[in-house]
């Protein structure tokens, strides 16, 4: 039964080279490890996961007691970890998660050369790497309805989600509509019946070992431009850069003279929430304190008597107005379903201290610091160890930093090149400015 379970969610069925792909799946791990694999994911989540009340001590050991035979009865290292990733998944957390070893990764977790996105409820094509796709008559903006002879829907809600660990359903999108949706084997080629912008339907073969050559280029950590109407739109793609601070130092000269300013977010996955706590300094003149967190706290003494496991947190830390010239004129700040961990404890905050308006959707609802550990095999796993909130106690984990204005892109604007979020501020900035 899992066996065919994993084969089915890699597409292998569907190509004639099932037997010899199988035969060269590696097979190193163990009976013995993968059952000491999953007793210490379960244990460290029994621990440490900060939300396991939320889904249950008793259903967790029941998941560990019933997964001991599922993940004994896996026939190679790529079933192991697939199991590994269900069980994960059932937790719904999007900083709990379970990561394959680099050799399994490279050989049977790789896309095509061609990114996707759920948009109006179809799976659309975002971004070409392959002028080869091009020529094979895949398009931006074309539409994906099947994959490998099955309705791309019910091949997501098969074969994708149950494996995708996310808090929410923003989170769970993305991850498997962006990220996991034509994953696989390098070797396999995908079949992929598909609709162009003309509403012409026809079935291409798209191979996964192709690689990208003309785009997918890394986004900076931080980037400006001047819109018309002297609105300045300043875009932070990442927290995870040490630089960070001096990069936004010498754009804030720039920014500092535009009428109205544009922070997005949409495609920060996070990082250190400082740095944006750091951008925050500069658009206020009084103090402010971040988030708030709490963790598990284990005192074997008190346990043993009954009493049960203790939380132990802090308020969040206190921030002064930047030592400079202050920013004190309209902020809309840009959020979506990639705005995501660091990035949203900062967006958390912006919407606390009213600084501006949020526009766009809410973020991807998953915050926190993860405790990482190995498993067998060469994979890693993380748990989430932390819980956190707005300072006053509202939480955002599990439900996301929501917008002031709601607007969502659809397909007519992705293929007329329109930025639909980024027109809404434009056009709310303009009313304030004077």
């Amino acid at each position: 039964m899992i066996k065919m379970k994993i084969i089915i969610v890699w597409g292998i069925s569907f190509f004639t080279g099932f037997a010899s792909l199988n035969a060269q799946i590696p097979n190193t791990i163990s009976k013995e490890d993968k059952i000491f694999g999953l007793s210490k994911f379960w244990m460290e989540v029994n621990y440490n996961f900060i939300y396991l009340d939320k889904f249950g001590k008793e259903q967790w050991d029941s998941v560990y007691k019933a997964s001991l035979i599922s993940i004994a009865e896996t026939k190679n290292d790529l079933e192991y970890y697939r199991e590994l990733q269900r069980i994960c998944a059932l937790l719904q957390d999007g900083h709990t998660n379970i990561y394959f070893p680099d050799g399994l990764r490279r050989k049977y977790m790789v896309a095509p050369a061609f990114f996707t996105r759920l948009i109006d409820g179809k799976v659309v094509v975002t971004d070409i790497g392959n002028d080869t796709l091009w020529i094979n008559g895949l398009t931006i903006g074309t539409e994906i309805l099947a994959v490998n002879g099955k309705d791309v829907m019910d091949y997501v809600a098969q074969y994708i989600l149950p494996y995708t660990s996310a808090s929410i359903i923003q989170d769970k999108e993305i991850r498997a509509y962006f990220y996991d949706l034509l994953l696989g084997p390098r070797e396999e080629n995908l079949l992929l019946k598909v609709k162009n912008i003309n509403g012409e339907i026809k079935s291409i073969t798209v191979p996964r070992s192709m690689r990208w050559r003309n785009t997918n280029v890394a986004k900076p950590t931080i980037s400006y431009e001047l819109l018309p109407g002297n609105i300045g739109h300043l875009m932070l793609n990442s927290f995870s850069d040490a630089s960070f601070n001096k990069i936004f130092d010498s754009i804030y000269l720039k920014a500092q003279n535009a009428s109205a300013l544009i922070i997005d977010l949409r495609n920060n996955g996070g990082g250190t929430s400082t740095y944006g706590f750091y951008v925050l300094q500069h658009l206020v003149h009084t103090s402010f304190v971040s988030t708030s967190w709490v963790t598990k706290q284990h005192i074997a003494k008190l346990k043993a008597g009954g009493d049960p496991d203790r939380l132990f947190g802090t308020a969040g830390r206190k921030y002064l107005p930047a030592n400079k010239m202050i920013y004190d004129k309209p902020v809309v700040w840009l959020t979506g379903p990639k705005t995501f961990s660091a990035a949203e404890d900062v967006s958390a905050i912006f919407d606390h201290i009213k600084r501006g308006i949020i526009i766009g959707t809410a973020t991807a609802g998953s915050t926190g610091e993860p405790l990482w550990f190995d498993l067998p095999g060469g994979g890693k796993a993380r748990v989430c160890t932390e819980k956190d909130t707005y300072p006053d106690g509202r939480e955002f984990v599990g439900y996301g930093v929501q917008p002031g204005i709601e607007v969502k892109q659809t397909v007519a604007g992705f293929i007329t090149n329109r930025d639909e979020v980024l027109e809404k501020a434009i056009d709310y900035l303009k009313t304030k400015i004077k």
